[in-house]
C-alpha cells in the first residue's frame, strides 16, 4: 500500500535586527584587548654527553599591552639534571614588550642516557603559559676505541633493507668485546639488526629494514658501542643515514652464483644480474646482499658466511628494458662487486660441506 505523503507545516520566523549605538561624550565603546604573553625556546632540541651542559634561549613576548613580571620554572627533566634561568624573572614594560632569558641545563656523569621532553613554564599572576623543548643525553665518550659505519647514507625503497658495515677500531693493546646496539628513538617501521651484536674482532654488518608501510623521508639514526674496561663501561657512537624513497621504480636483482667455498679461503665475487623492465633508463642507488640461510639448516647457518657489499660508485645506470645485465657487463670490476666468503670459525664446520647458500637481495633505483 502506498503511504500517504506527509504534510510538514512551514514556520516563517522573522528576525528583526536592533542596532544600538552607545555613545558617551562623543566616544564610541570598543572591546579591550586581552592582556597575555607567549613563550618561545631555541633551539627546539639538543644533544649532550653526560657531564656536560646545554644552553637554550627563552623569549617571552607580551600581547594586548601586557606589562609585569614573568617568573620561570621548569618540569620534565630526569634525575641528576639541574636547570638555571638567568634572569629567573623577566620584566615586561610599556617600552619593552619582550625579554630574553638564558636557560642552562647541566647534566652529571650519573644522569640517565636517553631522550627527554621538558617544559618551560612562565607565570604572572593568574596567567600561566608553557613551551616544550627536547634534550637527548648521550653516554660520555670515554672509550679507547671507536666505531664507524660505511657507507654513511643509503637510499632504499619501502620494503627494502639497507646494509652498513660497522667497523670497530681499538687502541693498541686493547682487547675485549664491543657490544653494538641501536641508540635513541628510531622511526616506526625502521628496524635494525646486527650480524654480530658483540664484536670480538673488527667489524659487524648492520641491516636496517624499512617496512612496506614506512613513510618516505630522510632519517639520521644512531648506533652505540660499549665495552667493559677495567670494570667501567665505556661508550662510543656512530651515525648512519637512511633515505626511504617514495619510489616504485622497477629493479630486479638475481644471480651471484659461486662455487668452492671453504673456511677462510677468501672472497668470491657475486656477479649480480640487474633487470629494468621499464621503458626508460633508471639509476640504481643501492644494491645489498644478505645471507639468509643454507640448505643444511641450523647445522650450517648464515653465521658461517660473510658478505662484503658492493664497493663501487653510485648511481649505476641501467638502460631501459635491460634484462639480467650482469655487473661485469656494466664494467664493474670483480673487486668492486659484492663478495661472499666462508668464515673460518673455531667450531666444526663439516655440515657446511657442499652446502647451498641462500642469498637475499634488495635495492633501490630512481627514474632518469
Amino acid at each position: 500500500m502506498r503511504a500517504a505523503a506527509g504534510v510538514r507545516p512551514t514556520v516563517v520566523v522573522l528576525l528583526g535586527v536592533l542596532v544600538v549605538l552607545a555613545v558617551a561624550g562623543g566616544v564610541g565603546l570598543a572591546a579591550q584587548p586581552k592582556l597575555d604573553f607567549r613563550l618561545g625556546v631555541a633551539p627546539a632540541s639538543q644533544s649532550v654527553q653526560q657531564g656536560r651542559s646545554a644552553d637554550y634561549s627563552v623569549t617571552v613576548s607580551g600581547t594586548g599591552g601586557f606589562t609585569g613580571l614573568v617568573a620561570y620554572r621548569l618540569s620534565g627533566l630526569p634525575r641528576g639534571v639541574t636547570a638555571t634561568f638567568n634572569p629567573a624573572i623577566a620584566s615586561l614594560t610599556t617600552g619593552n614588550s619582550s625579554a630574553t632569558t638564558a636557560l642552562s641545563i647541566v647534566t652529571s656523569d650519573r644522569s640517565p642516557a636517553g631522550s627527554w621532553t621538558f617544559s618551560v613554564i612562565g607565570a604572572s599572576g593568574s596567567i600561566e603559559r608553557a613551551v616544550s623543548a627536547g634534550l637527548r643525553i648521550d653516554h660520555a665518550l670515554n672509550g679507547p676505541f671507536g666505531i664507524t659505519a660505511s657507507p654513511s647514507s643509503v637510499t632504499i625503497a619501502p620494503g627494502s633493507t639497507a646494509v652498513f658495515q660497522v667497523s670497530v677500531a681499538r687502541d693498541p693493546g686493547l682487547t675485549g668485546v664491543v657490544d653494538l646496539a641501536a641508540y635513541g628513538l628510531w622511526p616506526a617501521g625502521i628496524s635494525p639488526s646486527f650480524s654480530s651484536p658483540s664484536v670480538a674482532d673488527s667489524s659487524s654488518t648492520l641491516q636496517v629494514r624499512a617496512a612496506a608501510s614506512s613513510r618516505p623521508g630522510t632519517f639520521s639514526l644512531f648506533l652505540v658501542g660499549s665495552s667493559s674496561i677495567g670494570g667501567t663501561k665505556a661508550y662510543q657512537y656512530a651515525q648512519v643515514q637512511v633515505v626511504v624513497a617514495d619510489s616504485k621504480k622497477p629493479l630486479g636483482i638475481s644471480g651471484g652464483d659461486v662455487a668452492g667455498l671453504a673456511p677462510g679461503v677468501g672472497n668470491q665475487a657475486l656477479d649480480l644480474a640487474l633487470s629494468n623492465p621499464a621503458n626508460r633508463a633508471i639509476s640504481v642507488t643501492n644494491v645489498s646482499v644478505v645471507v639468509t640461510g643454507t640448505s643444511a639448516g641450523p647445522a650450517c647457518g648464515p653465521e658461517n658466511f660473510a658478505v662484503s657489499q658492493y664497493s663501487g660508485p653510485y648511481p649505476l645506470s641501467l638502460p631501459a628494458g635491460a634484462t639480467d645485465a650482469s655487473m661485469s657487463s656494466l664494467r664493474i670490476p670483480a673487486a668492486q662487486q659484492p663478495q661472499l666468503m666462508m668464515l673460518d670459525l673455531p667450531v666444526n664446520q663439516d655440515a657446511c660441506k657442499n652446502v647451498t647458500v641462500d642469498l637475499s637481495y634488495s635495492g633501490s633505483a630512481r627514474g632518469d
